[in-house]
């Protein structure tokens, strides 16, 4: 599950962002969809690998969509597809994102992302200030 942190990085409402039917998403019980997007942050995080050091604060868009993509395949394996529509559309869509989220692991493709690594040096600022400078003379 991902860390409360990036519990926001997709929300069940960025699912109707696909543009599959409304009352056909509505069939996904409230609790389900929040546990496929949990599941998907997780899963999409996972191919970041060592690159980023949870939890990660956020994400760009192509990383967003992947998520999007992922929790959507769940949410219509649990109901089933839409009758009289094409079950092929939807696994080429879930197909294509593994396999940029592939060219991700391996580091082909380096979407942008936020994590928890500080921004200050490890053991303290690089180089000095004015105040400080005078230290740094060898009178």
């Amino acid at each position: 599950m991902p860390l409360p942190e990036e519990e926001s990085l997709i929300v069940v409402s960025d699912l109707d962002t696909l543009g599959l039917l409304p009352e056909y998403l509505a069939q996904v019980p409230d609790g389900v969809r929040a546990a496929k997007c949990a599941a998907a942050i997780d899963y999409v995080l996972s191919f970041l690998g060592r690159r980023a050091k949870r939890p990660v604060t956020f994400v760009d868009e192509s990383l967003r969509e992947a998520m999007i993509v992922r929790a959507y395949g769940q949410c219509l394996r649990f109901i089933g597809y839409p009758a009289g529509g094409s079950d092929d559309q939807f696994s080429e869509a879930e197909k294509k994102n593994e396999e940029w989220l592939k060219l991700v692991r391996e580091g082909n493709v380096e979407p942008y992302f936020e994590d928890s690594t500080p921004n200050v040096a490890e053991f303290g600022p690089m180089g000095g200030t004015s105040q400080t400078a005078d230290a740094w003379v060898d009178p």
